[in-house]
């Protein structure tokens, strides 16, 4: 695929840059504070494990003080991505934007089409973006075409764009429920297929999403695709088998953290908290939670233990969730979503 490609030179800017920002004492929150680009992406670049565009080394160089060229840009090196996007939803509009802001593809090299001209016209507003409402145009210019509408609205987008996909044109899938072999028929056994299970915190940047290529992508076009889904958080490739699994655990499990967000904060209205600020209490626990298990890589169970104390309260309260059967609520959803999944 001729314009997909990880480039060479990343290796060498991203040594560059962190050189550079040590020297200067920025952090790597600095930085991207300065840059609005996000730490992970940063991070990733650093480590030259994705590209940079042109215009986002000229806003890094700006941010550091030096010239492009200190940063060993090599443009011909770097690659183009024309990377079009069907759907331009909750879903549609975070990938765009992590392609944008992380410097995956320059602005003008990417695409969203949609029917309705109201979900584009803020994109491109926002964005700088090119704007579509005919897939058929998306689905001929794109190097890299993510199909991200939902699943019954998929037949249709395929019936209208099959026979104009080029055979090296990467396909990427967000549809839950969608197999790649019910890809591969609908556009051909020789298309490039790559099934993607996201969830909606890629919004703000901390989202999960699990990735399975078909047999005929190779590792290069995988790991293109892995840096666009990594600039909205976490990426992991995995066996397709697994994808009705992902669905109902990272996939659909935002929905029921905030749930659980929901009636923590209720709870505490009713224990006498304004509302705001037990909506923030909730939240901020939450999210503090899930860091802990993380940046610790210590299992749930010890991370609970270690905030009951013997005979105290927080042992009560697990007591009183184990009683309602709390933990056997949650498993009984995810399987009635696997299930669901697997049924589609």
């Amino acid at each position: 695929m001729k314009n997909v490609r990880k480039s060479s030179s990343g290796k060498n800017i991203g040594q560059n840059i962190k050189k550079i920002r040590a020297s200067k004492k920025m952090t790597l929150k600095a930085l991207a504070e300065e840059t609005g680009l996000s730490i992970g992406y940063l991070s990733q670049l650093e480590r030259g494990l994705t590209t940079v565009s042109k215009g986002t080394c000229a806003k890094l160089a700006a941010a550091l003080g030096v010239s492009t060229d200190e940063l060993s840009y090599n443009e011909r090196l770097s690659g183009k991505k024309d990377i079009c996007i069907i759907g331009g939803g909750n879903m549609g509009s975070a990938i765009a934007t992590g392609i944008v802001t992380n410097g995956i593809a320059e602005a003008a090299n990417v695409t969203v089409s949609d029917v309705s001209e109201a979900v584009l016209r803020p994109l491109k507003s926002k964005l700088k973006i090119n704007t579509v409402t005919d897939n058929k145009e998306a689905a001929t210019k794109a190097n890299v075409l993510i199909l991200a509408v939902k699943p019954a609205y998929l037949d249709g987008v395929l019936e209208e764009i099959s026979g104009l996909v080029a055979d090296d044109t990467l396909v990427v899938s967000i549809v839950a429920g969608r197999k790649i072999s019910y890809l591969a028929e609908k556009l051909g056994e020789k298309q490039k297929i790559v099934r993607v299970m996201p969830n909606t915190p890629a919004l703000v940047n901390a989202g999960m999403s699990a990735l399975c290529p078909s047999k005929n992508v190779t590792a290069r076009e995988l790991k293109s695709i892995t840096e666009i889904f990594s600039g909205l958080g976490k990426a992991v490739v995995l066996e397709e088998r697994m994808f009705d699994a992902v669905t109902a655990v990272s996939g659909s499990g935002p929905a029921y953290v905030y749930m659980f967000i929901q009636s923590l904060a209720d709870a505490g209205v009713r224990e006498g908290l304004p509302r705001d600020v037990a909506l923030e209490l909730a939240a901020q626990t939450v999210l503090g939670s899930a860091k802990m298990v993380i940046e610790t890589a210590k299992h749930p169970e010890q991370l609970k233990d270690e905030v009951c104390s013997p005979g105290g309260t927080t042992i009560e309260a697990v007591a009183t969730l184990e009683e309602a059967g709390f933990r056997n609520a949650i498993m009984q959803a995810v399987k009635a979503c696997a299930d669901k999944s697997r049924n589609m």
